[in-house]
């Protein structure tokens, strides 16, 4: 993150709880126990690395507790599913520095209607380290970030 982006990340991180709780209310919907884990904003760029969370989520079954990050998507989905082969799940950064790792990413369609489920535990090998720039932020952001083929996800509707 550039300095010059840190009111863009802080505005983009308040309108991030509204999926969290929306994938949260799917799983509960479908049985599953669910714990929407603590977030905290990071007060300057200077400390945002003290800021990092350990997960959107928490799924309790299967004798497990699997940690869960769930991402907004600016794309719209198309019949229901991701409009691209390749799909960006997380930055490297905040992927290699997680402990544990994400059992699952969830990602929410732009409307909101849809999300797309990656189980990280059954593909992780699939994850390609690719270089990408974000043209969307005040100041054009360039990092590395892992893709997998939109093939291996699971689909549903949030509601």
């Amino acid at each position: 993150m550039h300095k010059e982006n840190t009111e863009d990340f802080k505005a983009r991180w308040k309108g991030s709880h509204a999926v969290v709780e929306m994938v949260a209310m799917m799983l509960l919907r479908r049985g599953f126990w669910v714990q929407i884990l603590p977030q905290e904003l990071t007060p300057s760029f200077e400390e945002r690395h003290k800021y990092s969370d350990s997960g959107d989520l928490k799924i309790f079954g299967f004798g497990e507790e699997l940690i869960c990050e769930v991402k907004g998507s600016g794309y719209e989905f198309k019949d229901g599913k991701h409009p691209y082969e390749t799909a960006f799940i997380c930055n490297q950064w905040s992927f290699d520095k997680s402990d544990p790792k994400p059992s699952y990413y969830f990602i929410v369609d732009k409307a909101r209607e849809n999300v797309a489920i990656f189980n990280v535990r059954k593909h992780a090998s699939e994850m390609q380290l690719v270089q990408v720039t974000d043209k969307k932020r005040p100041k054009h952001e360039t990092y590395y970030a892992y893709a997998v083929n939109s093939k291996l996800f699971n689909y549903r509707k949030l509601s």
